[in-house]
């Protein structure tokens, strides 16, 4: 591959020769690609859309997000913390669950994925604050319940509750270790007694609940009682405030990095929801919870901007440390290879949009974004790592450290992504068994 791979922007060719080599495709641009470098042009409308959110990820949300990530776990929520002006900011944009509804569905799939691509583009802590905190609206609306959307409007700050403190990925326990003799592991932590009037829910949420401590309004998904015991596979789904009597929250997560995400625990002491809170009928709790899973692994977690722009650091830092990485081969390679799987991976989310657009639906594939990503920015940071040496070890605030502290907090933070969202070995189960129809003994 040739140096123009390097290049901070893409390279425009003519496609259309098809029988041209590479080499010898000229230079001169044939047609204008977007800011994001991937994606065919737009209408004019949504053009305009995409660069007001650029221009809102590179002014407002990348600078609030470096400084909140300098701040303990208690400063970030704080009342004068700079995440409340993000907030206020944000819902300044006008982009509302009420008005994607009221759009043509392949208009909406299209802006909903630009608006997440854009904003992890400025920092992926604030980008999927904004994605866990639509979630009740979102599925509000796909539900069509108009009533819960009234009540919990964009401005109510949301969270998703799933993980639980003995089982992540595997919270709906999909070995059935719960239901052998004797068994304890795969046990439910929380529990929805739904025999009564009203639901009631005792237990409780591990501390990865995106904006857990600071939700105005939750949905919940949790094992459900109906008279027969607890059913791991017997799901439900709630959406309700978080002011009800017998909610309590946990202490702030401290993390390695992305510190712009709040995270922590809830806990249910008897806590009475109203039974028209619930989501779907008897039954229904896995497929909501799998299309919400679809939409955080397919859509909403990693935005491909946020790696494309890892990937231009990535290639600026390798510039600036040419001649001692290029003793290493082996770091070129990595960074073309960088580059361009984050390339690739900005193209296979626009084909997922496209499918949107075009009335499907994100299934088991969004398990192969999820590995990709994961995988994707660890390589990346490590490669980083490399290239710097000894002084990649530098905390940030050392002297000599400048811009080195991304780096390493960005490597210690990748070490987290193949273990949140499903677990890498759960994506790879479910690749198996629902893509490939592999059978599971």
């Amino acid at each position: 591959m040739n140096d123009t791979a390097l290049a901070t922007g893409p390279v425009d060719v003519d496609y259309r020769n098809l029988e041209a080599p590479l080499y010898r495709w000229p230079a001169t641009p044939k047609s204008k690609l977007t800011i994001s470098g991937a994606e065919a042009s737009l209408p004019e409308h949504i053009a305009e859309f995409q660069q007001t959110l650029r221009d809102f990820a590179i002014n407002v949300v990348r600078p609030i997000g470096i400084e909140l990530d300098k701040l303990s776990p208690e400063e970030v929520i704080a009342k004068d913390s700079r995440f409340w002006e993000f907030r206020e900011k944000y819902l300044e944009l006008g982009v509302t669950i009420e008005a994607l509804s009221e759009m043509p569905p392949r208009e909406a799939a299209l802006l909903f994925s630009i608006l997440f691509e854009e904003l992890g583009y400025g920092d992926a802590g604030l980008a999927i604050s904004v994605g866990a905190g639509i979630l009740p609206q979102w599925l509000s609306a796909k539900f069509g319940r108009a009533d819960l959307l009234e009540e919990f409007p964009d401005a109510m700050l949301g969270c998703w509750g799933i993980t639980e403190p003995d089982h992540g990925s595997d919270m709906l326990d999909p070995n059935g270790a719960a239901a052998q003799p004797g068994g304890k592991y795969g046990r439910p932590n929380l529990v929805a007694d739904l025999t009564g009037d009203d639901i009631i829910l005792n237990g409780q949420k591990a501390a990865w609940v995106s904006n857990g401590v600071i939700a105005d309004v939750c949905i919940l998904y949790c094992a459900a009682d109906s008279g027969n015991g607890v059913d791991p596979h017997n799901g439900c789904v709630l959406v309700f405030p978080m002011n009800l009597p017998g909610i309590s929250r946990g202490k702030p997560l401290d993390k390695m990095g992305q510190r712009a995400l709040n995270q922590g625990e809830i806990f249910f002491d008897n806590v009475k929801v109203p039974v028209d809170c619930r989501l779907g009928g008897e039954g229904e709790g896995w497929s909501v919870a799998m299309a919400t899973a679809g939409f955080e692994r397919g859509l909403m977690l990693r935005s491909p901007a946020r790696f494309q722009e890892t990937a231009k650091r990535l290639v600026e830092l390798y510039k600036a440390n040419q001649e001692t990485a290029d003793e290493d081969p082996s770091i070129r390679e990595a960074v073309l290879r960088a580059y361009m799987d984050a390339e690739a991976y900005c193209l296979t989310t626009y084909q997922t949009a496209c499918r949107l657009m075009q009335g499907g639906k994100i299934g088991a594939e969004a398990s192969t974004n999820k590995i990709f990503w994961s995988e994707l920015d660890q390589q990346m940071h490590a490669t980083a790592l490399k290239i710097l040496e000894t002084r990649g070890e530098l905390l940030p605030e050392s002297p000599d450290a400048g811009d080195v502290g991304r780096w390493l907090d960005g490597w210690l933070f990748a070490q987290s992504g193949p273990i949140y969202a499903g677990t890498n070995e759960i994506q790879r189960n479910i690749i198996a068994e629902r893509m490939l129809g592999m059978p599971r003994k």
